[in-house]
């Protein structure tokens, strides 16, 4: 009765660790002027300012979103294809996307993760959408339209003008299509 007792328990831990755990979500530097995230070495200078524009990035709550280009059936997946572990054909791509709560202004959106764009077109004929840049197809994603102003008083980004911009005309609009994850999290409310 112990050694069954013994291997259930067992048998449940084993089972409970194959399961797929909730992707890890954590604080991540967004800089709204070059509309990309601040990660990895030389993208931020010795004052945390992004180390492109110069300017203070935003905290966002993020996921690592990953894609596997498969060579053979030039598509992305989202598991490699059966073929993989033979022909070595899928090759991973990874982006960051936001952590949103659902029915806040998202929506459905074409998106390269080769390039981490939302820039693709669709061909009339073959009635495929593809990115602008290598031409391979798009994947549809979550999306939101997102907008900051970079206040040059303050030297901050704010999600609306400040109360001095109608005098002085110190904030400048910034905005663009951000990849998201519908997750709601702690900060995403």
């Amino acid at each position: 009765m112990k050694k069954f007792l013994a291997l259930s328990v067992i048998f449940g831990l084993l089972l409970a660790g194959t399961a797929n755990p909730a992707p890890a979500t954590f604080k991540a530097l967004f800089c709204p002027e070059c509309w990309d995230y601040v990660e990895g070495p030389g993208s931020m200078d010795m004052r945390g300012n992004c180390g492109v524009c110069g300017k203070y990035p935003v905290e966002m709550e993020a996921n690592r979103v990953s894609w596997l280009w498969c060579e053979g059936g030039k598509k992305w997946r989202r598991t490699p294809c059966p073929e993989s572990w033979m022909k070595r054909c899928c090759v991973q791509e990874e982006s960051l996307a936001a952590v949103a709560a659902p029915g806040r202004g998202t929506f459905e959106a074409w998106y390269c993760p080769s390039h981490r764009q939302f820039y693709v077109f669709r061909l009339p004929i073959l009635m495929q959408t593809v990115c602008r840049t290598c031409a391979r197809p798009a994947v549809k994603v979550d999306a939101m339209e997102k907008a900051w102003f970079w206040c040059a008083t303050d030297g901050l980004w704010y999600t609306e003008a400040c109360s001095m911009n109608p005098v002085q005309k110190c904030c400048a609009k910034r905005d663009g299509t951000l990849l998201v994850r519908l997750d709601p999290g702690p900060i995403a409310k």
